[in-house]
């Protein structure tokens, strides 16, 4: 029955795709996967793949015969997805910023952009940049309208060259 199945670490699950439903095993101290579950819709786990593929919610879950378990293993594989894209984003915005000789410092997510904090040599900077391509949408720092034309890399750049020319004029 339903009451038996829980999700576990499974070992020796080779040849088995995300959120497949297996008969495992239990040794007194591991799961072992024995074979994929055969009695199982096999349309269930290729919904939760295009689903988490579409970043679509537990709650918005909507698909004949999910179980409390279907929905829990995709709860968890949901909140990894989310975690992971958050450390490259964050990685990425790191990487661009530093590339040039700024210092990360945070950033901010909006809906289309992010909102990232950097220094140079200890005075902070602030820039809106797009989250599709970094492209700068506002540099935190005149650049007579021209702020379209640099992204996130190029920005740090820039940014020490009019400093170290003494033409930074800051608009934040």
């Amino acid at each position: 029955g339903d009451t038996d199945k829980k999700i576990v670490p499974i070992l020796l699950a080779e040849g088995i795709s995300l959120f497949d439903n297996i008969v495992a095993r239990w040794d007194g101290k591991n799961y072992w996967c024995e074979e994929i579950d055969n009695r199982s819709d096999p349309s269930i786990p290729e919904y939760l793949k295009y689903a988490l593929n579409k970043s679509i919610p537990v709650d918005k879950l909507n698909y004949r015969g999910l179980s409390p378990c279907h929905r829990e293993a995709y709860k968890w594989q949901f909140f990894l997805s989310k975690e992971q894209l958050k450390e490259v984003t964050l990685e990425t915005i790191k990487e661009a910023v530093e590339h040039g000789t700024g210092k990360f410092l945070s950033y901010i997510e909006r809906k289309d952009s992010y909102v990232v904090t950097f220094s140079l040599d200890g005075e902070e900077f602030r820039s809106t940049v797009m989250k599709k391509n970094f492209e700068v949408i506002t540099a935190g720092i005149c650049l007579s309208g021209e702020d379209h034309k640099f992204d996130l890399q190029s920005l740090t750049d820039v940014v020490k060259e009019g400093r170290d020319r003494d033409l930074i004029y800051r608009v934040d």
